[in-house]
């Protein structure tokens, strides 16, 4: 499987299985009857302290009473879901395609952990408030979104709907794009983290930087943080072409004062300032939304 999920027809004689291994120290299960609009039913935590993947599983099984052969399963995970066998990060774990299968039966659905966030908004649009910009987002009609996290790292995804209401979420790791500064403040937080002139610093590095930083409540690392940001949403913006439209999401996610400096960062000086200035930004605030998101995108190709 490549890193885009789009929808598509999936048979409905197999329950779904929901995993949810990107969440530090434990993997959360979840049984759901396919349905348009799915409902999250018990939710199973263990902890990655459990030997292997397999064991979970086993586990679930026994505890949930449904046979693995039974379900459908989707799996996020944090990092890139490409390959035959992944590392899950986080944990010890080594998950591989042909393991998963045997124990399925059935070739498993793979995707990010940021893709399936972004594929919750398909579900549902509560805990969803706009930062710059009026009015909410309509994922029935034609349009591309930037998608990104700032949690336990920083994480992109784009989300696009076409002519026919069909959505695909495309994951990335746009954290990973290297961070150039332009002021002495920038300058200095790149000092902080990086000590070697010659050493290359990504937007991950440096945005992730406020979870440590010793003045992270100031009003003066607000702003910068938030200026930081908006340029961060920019270039998402650039690359992938969705003009006007973006989702932030994460603890991380600075105080914004009404879009001020976070708006500054986006459009100042920037080409195109005009299309950037005029964005409409939310805020994504939304309970499990690996899970319900893992739930949405099965939906979305569920044609029963």
């Amino acid at each position: 499987m490549g890193t885009m999920q789009n929808e598509r027809d999936l048979p409905a004689e197999k329950a779904w299985v929901l995993i949810d291994c990107a969440h530090q120290g434990e993997v959360r299960l979840a049984h759901v009857v396919p349905s348009k609009a799915p409902v999250l039913g018990r939710i199973f935590r263990y902890e990655s302290s459990i030997p292997t993947f397999t064991d979970v599983l086993l586990r679930f099984q026994q505890e949930s009473r449904l046979s693995l052969l039974d379900l459908e399963p989707v799996i996020a995970i944090a990092g890139v879901p490409n390959g035959q066998s992944m590392s899950i990060e986080r944990s010890r774990w080594v998950i591989s395609r042909a393991g998963l299968f045997s124990l399925f039966g059935r070739p498993p659905e793979v995707l990010n952990e940021v893709a399936a966030q972004a594929w919750a908004l398909r579900g549902s649009l509560q805990g969803v408030m706009p930062v710059l910009g009026n009015g909410q987002p309509d994922l029935t009609r034609p349009g591309r979104y930037v998608f990104l996290t700032h949690e336990e790292g920083l994480g992109t995804a784009i989300i696009d709907v076409d002519d026919r209401g069909l959505c695909t979420v495309l994951d990335g790791e746009g954290g990973q794009i290297d961070f150039l500064p332009i002021d002495d403040a920038e300058f200095a937080l790149a000092r902080s983290i990086v000590r070697r002139s010659e050493a290359c610093l990504s937007w991950e590095q440096v945005l992730m930087a406020r979870r440590n930083a010793p003045d992270a409540a100031s009003a003066e690392s607000n702003r910068l943080f938030a200026r930081l940001l908006g340029r961060f949403v920019s270039n998402q913006i650039y690359a992938s072409g969705a003009w006007s439209r973006a989702f932030m999401t994460g603890r991380l996610v600075p105080a914004l004062d009404k879009g001020t400096d976070f708006q500054q960062g986006l459009s100042h000086q920037r080409p195109y300032h005009r299309l950037l200035s005029a964005s409409t930004v939310w805020r994504v605030t939304q309970a499990e939304a690996v899970l319900n998101g893992c739930a949405a995108m099965l939906a979305a190709g569920w044609n029963t």
